[in-house]
């Protein structure tokens, strides 16, 4: 196009083109014919003239040209000939006469011998033209016609040609409590960080000193600048100033408008924060598709993502920025499969140079100025996640972008900008796509696998029960192994474990061998993932009692009535529950025929727990350390006991295996006996390929943690040592050691030694800034007395109870080889339960730790520390997608009259980890369970403060609640708190599933590695193969079940669950295999029973709901 400008310069270069018949289809934006009717009427040529004027002057930067003299649809040149002198100067004078903010020039041309006249329109850069009669019009240019100004048009307008004007206005009352206090903060400090006097400003002098509140009508209202940045809920005002993201299954160039969506979010609050969350979460969720590889070392992963992340936030901070206001549409994200855009209203504002309405970036040099003054200006000031301003300088942001797409070696992003802002990055998806599947053949087994070994099921299975069909092929499986020689160890909740008779691990002690036994057995359960049958097998030592009762002396005798063994019976080993013992011949039940029989005492082999069997060992005089063989035989003291838990299992596999074909009831299955070997892929779709079920993500970062002065690292154990705790103000705590009077010696010294440290660990006061005191040191002659020791000294000083300062701590010795933790009459919770309801914290001692503190002193003083409400450690970044967690669990026991007692609780945790308190009530029965939790989680609710309408709950459950259970929990919480989401995490710990990777020297699946199992279930390795933290044992993984009010991305789960792993108080191994959340909870559990089953009730004191009590 030519510019107006330049045609009106040198009209006389310009005839063919003003005269061309498509100048008005072409061009019409900026050129109009008008023909002066005959017989001259001056009202229609005056308002089809003022009309046009308005417009260009309005609506084109470049300005415009009204050509006098054509007509507009025979396009024929008629002149000007007919009109007067009068009446021409007339029509020219009309601008100046009729209209405002206008410089109209005009000057005459001669086509095809008529006069005709060239009227030039500048755009009016400040100012709207409109009418000088009443009511002001004014009217704007849409391609050929005019159309005139609504009322919004107006503000529109005004604002697009004042940009700051618009962030200047007053909107509404300045109110405190409507400020987001936590981005205020940070923003103050950012704002005056080179002021020696930052204290002595006010909220309101720093607002009114950035500009965010004015004093309008006598009162301070917020600017419509300061009310967006800095409110937290700027909607309730503005309700399209939200950024929403929405995503498409087709292609952007062969369907731009694509009908439904696949999926939608939507980010609402103030702009920083709006901008913060949607960084974290397209880091975080699988919003875009991340190609991973396979490194040349065979070990690491190569990650490469859709669009450069980078690239995308500045994106979005630019539109933030740039985009107006004024008009009531959202910033839209939209993904296509091809493609990914960008949309703000407003186009890109210049300096001294007009842009094309389509161009690529790079190809012009953009010299844009925000539109946002105001806006740009605290961005600048303000720090992102990295510590860096949002807004560094003009432009820098879209060279970054450019950046980061070579990086990648993708296209430079398309600008289109007409009243809008499109911004389009394309992602050569068929290309990488065929690359990926070269690289990672969809066919093509990795080196990662499951133990999982595929069931080929035949038969009429879809009409068929599938919770009936899982038994029925469990217990053809069992019938079957029985029959092959196989021995049946157990089987009980869809668990078999079994083993092939002769299986035993050596015991290396001939006469330990002569009374129990362990045995290599397998657990088998058989499971259902993506309709597909598959049965899991783990390796188990089963350690197993090989007297029968008649050798067994009367102790242990009186301690298996009712409890269950097997029986030689008719020839054939019977599953039984042992009735009654007598002398030659007693009475048991038989499970399988529902029948009590008489038998001889020396065909009944009881089952005896560990204890039992060690108790039985000694009575015979057999010196033999039966714990530490069975760790052994499971593996937990081998290094790398990954790789012979797979050779084990695999071994198992092949023999199972070799007993199918079976068939029942019209069905054949066999199995499979290799294992489930996990595909490397992302989400991605190629023509009609799709990723099969099972594959395998690498995609999550170890999380980091902070410590004092926001030092960070991996690494808990080096951070302690390097940096010290997070919370590290100076501090007295004060110790209450009770022991017995032999051990005062060994307390005296243990105290010294969480003091003053040895080894790395430096001692109390620089690491944790808290320096351990005491009094003196009660003792007692013997252990069993301890526990009333405790209740006098706690008589005798009443105000320690409840004190809330949490500065006192009771160190109580506790043998472990005295008093047995299965044993809930054992002082150790009598003394527990007695303090913890008086609001004290104590930590216990074991023998080995007094005798020996080396390498445990460190762990003693974090335990001590926490339940004093220091903080040791946090996540270093918020969890994305989250406000709170909540660990939820309950407890179940009985009386001595058997009727079965509950007792539920919630922890509470923030979106960086930290442990915020606990709640739980009185016992309940298990009728009572959903009414129970409908009124302590909504009780909870309350105590969290004010949320934000778009918070994020995430309950987490280490026991199963039912759909209708969570529903009633749901209902409850929507009547606290009716438009936060929430969401249910069950973390299942009922399964035996393993990952195994022979690609590492660890034989485990990587930590950080998950793998879907549907759209709401996932396993997450966090304990697997790692560079800074070596286990023994092979780990199992986390099998988390997602239930949720909108989509679930799988990833975001596993970023959280993994996070949580870092942030176990109780110790400063680097990481756990659970959550805190349920690990926390399951903890609690196992107290609370312990404490209920000794007087039915338990309640914790107030001053500890706030302290890791139980840790």
């Amino acid at each position: 196009m030519c510019k107006p400008i330049d045609v009106f310069s040198n009209p006389e270069k310009y005839i063919n083109f003003l005269t061309s018949p498509d100048l008005e289809r072409l061009h019409g934006q900026h050129y109009d014919w008008k023909e002066i009717p005959k017989p001259f009427n001056q009202h229609a040529a005056k308002k089809g003239i003022i009309e046009c004027v308005s417009a260009f002057a309005n609506s084109n930067t470049d300005g415009g040209i009204i050509i006098l003299g054509i007509n507009d649809k025979t396009k024929a040149v008629v002149g000007t000939e007919h009109l007067t002198e009068a009446q021409l100067n007339n029509i020219l004078a009309l601008p100046n006469q009729s209209l405002y903010n206008q410089s109209c020039q005009s000057k005459p041309l001669t086509i095809q011998g008529h006069r005709v006249y060239i009227i030039y329109i500048p755009y009016e850069e400040r100012n709207i033209c409109y009418t000088k009669n009443s009511p002001n019009e004014a009217w704007k240019r849409n391609g050929i016609q005019n159309e005139p100004f609504k009322r919004e048009d107006w503000d529109y307008f005004r604002n697009r040609k004042n940009p700051g004007l618009w962030e200047m206005q007053p909107c509404t009352y300045y109110e405190e409590r409507l400020l987001d206090m936590a981005l205020f903060e940070e923003f103050k400090g950012a704002w005056l960080a080179e002021s020696e006097t930052i204290s002595a400003y006010s909220i309101e002098d720093v607002l009114e000193n950035a500009g965010a509140i004015i004093k309008h009508q006598n009162e301070w209202w917020f600017t419509n600048a300061g009310y967006l940045f800095f409110c937290g809920n700027p909607q309730r005002l503005f309700p399209s100033a939200y950024i929403r993201f929405l995503k498409y299954e087709a292609k952007l160039r062969e369907n731009p408008n694509p009908g439904d969506t696949i999926g939608e979010k939507e980010f609402k609050g103030a702009l920083p924060t709006m901008i913060r969350k949607i960084r974290d979460w397209v880091k975080d969720s699988s919003w875009f598709r991340r190609y991973t590889y396979r490194a040349k070392d065979g070990f690491s992963f190569i990650h490469e993502d859709e669009y450069p992340i980078v690239a995308v936030g500045e994106a979005i901070v630019n539109a933030v920025v740039h985009r107006d206001y004024a008009l009531q549409t959202p910033i839209e994200c939209v993904s296509f499969t091809d493609s990914f855009q960008v949309r703000n209203a407003g186009g890109i504002l210049q300096n001294q140079l007009t842009l094309p309405p389509s161009f690529e970036l790079g190809s012009i040099t953009i010299k844009s100025y925000a539109r946002n003054q105001k806006i740009a200006e605290w961005f600048r000031k303000m720090p992102d996640e990295d510590g860096k301003p949002f807004v560094r300088r003009l432009s820098e942001g879209t060279k970054r972008i450019q950046i980061e797409m070579q990086r990648l070696n993708l296209p430079s992003p398309k600008y289109q900008t007409n009243g809008e802002t499109i911004l389009t990055f394309q992602n050569n998806i068929e290309e990488r796509s065929k690359r990926f599947f070269r690289h990672n053949a969809p066919l093509h087994s990795t080196s990662e696998y499951l133990n999982l070994f595929a069931i080929n099921l035949q038969g009429n299975i879809e009409t068929y029960n599938k919770g009936i069909l899982l038994k029925e092929i469990m217990g053809v499986l069992k019938d079957n192994l029985q029959a092959k020689g196989w021995y049946v160890d157990r089987y009980s909740k869809g668990r078999l474990t079994v083993h092939q008779r002769g299986a035993k691990f050596p015991l290396d002690n001939p006469k330990a061998e002569e009374i129990c036994s362990i045995f290599k057995a397998s657990v088998l359960q058989v499971k259902i993932i993506d309709k597909r049958f598959y049965l899991a097998i783990d390796y188990k030592a089963e350690v197993k009692n090989i007297q029968s009762i008649s050798k067994l002396d009367d102790s242990i005798q009186k301690s298996i009535l009712n409890k269950t063994g097997i029986v030689k019976y008719q020839g054939k080993w019977e599953n039984c529950i042992i009735k009654t013992i007598e002398k030659e011949v007693s009475i048991v039940y038989l499970i399988d025929f529902d029948t009590d029989v008489k038998v001889e005492n020396a065909s009944i082999y009881p089952n005896l727990s560990i204890e039992q069997l060690g108790q039985n060992l000694k009575n015979q005089g057999v010196q033999f350390d039966l714990y530490s063989k069975l760790k052994e035989a499971s593996l937990l003291t081998l290094p790398n006991a990954a790789i012979e838990r797979a050779r084990l299992t695999l071994q198992a596999a092949q023999a199972i295996a070799n007993v199918t074909p079976l068939k029942f009831n019209g069905f054949q299955f066999s199995i499979n006996p290799q294992p489930v070997f996990l595909l490397n892929a992302p989400e991605v779709i190629l023509g009609e390929v799709k990723i099969p079920a099972l594959s395998v993500f690498h995609d999550l970062q170890e999380p980091q943690v902070t410590f004092a002065n926001k030092h960070q690292s991996i690494n808990i154990l080096d951070g302690l040592h390097k940096f010290g705790s997070y919370s590290n103000n100076p501090r007295n705590i004060t110790i209450v050691p009770v022991c017995t009077t032999s051990e005062q010696a060994q307390m005296t010294e243990l105290i010294k030694r969480l003091q003053s440290g040895k080894y790395k660990y430096e001692g109390s006061e620089r690491t944790f800034g808290v320096k351990f005191m005491y009094e003196t040191i009660y003792t007692t002659t013997r252990h069993e007395d301890i526990e009333t020791e405790c209740k006098r000294i706690v008589t005798q000083h009443p105000n320690w109870e409840g004190d809330s300062s949490l500065s006192r701590i009771f160190l109580v010795s506790m043998p472990e080889n005295k008093f047995s933790l299965d044993d809930h009459n054992s002082p150790y919770y009598g003394i527990k339960e007695f303090l913890f309801e008086r609001g004290i914290p104590c930590q216990m001692i074991n023998t080995p730790t007094l005798a020996n503190p080396d390498w445990k002193d460190l762990n003693l003083a974090l335990n001590i520390v926490a339940k004093c409400a220091l903080v040791p450690w946090v996540l270093s970044e918020k969890l994305p997608e989250a406000d709170f967690f909540m660990g939820i669990a309950y407890t179940t026991t009985r009386n001595s009259r058997n009727r079965e007692k509950m007792m539920g609780f919630v922890s509470v945790f923030d979106e960086y980890g930290r442990w915020r308190f606990y709640k739980g009530e009185s016992v309940f029965s298990f009728d009572k369970k959903k009414e129970y939790f409908a009124k302590l989680v909504p009780e909870t609710l309350k105590e969290l403060g004010n949320l934000h309408d778009t918070a994020k709950i995430h309950i987490h459950t280490a026991s199963r609640f039912s759909h209708e259970d969570e529903q009633a929990i749901l209902s409850a919480a929507k009547k606290v708190l009716p438009n936060v989401h929430f969401s249910f995490v069950w973390i299942n710990d009922t399964h035996i599933l393993r990952g195994y990777d022979n690609s590492n020297v660890g034989g485990s699946l990587s930590r950080g590695s998950y793998v879907s199992l549907s759209s709401q279930q996932l396993l997450l390795s966090t304990t697997g193969y790692n560079t800074f933290k070596k286990s023994l044992g092979t780990p199992r993984l986390i099998d988390a079940v997602i239930h949720s009010e909108g989509a679930i991305d799988l990833k975001l789960y596993a970023k959280h669950l993994l996070a949580l792993t870092k942030l176990n108080w109780a110790s400063t191994n680097a990481l756990t295999g659970e959550p805190i959340t349920t690990k926390y909870a399951l903890s609690i559990a196992y107290l609370t029973e312990k404490f209920i089953q000794r007087k039915g009730d338990f309640k914790l004191h107030k001053v500890l709901e706030k302290t890791p009590w139980f840790i």
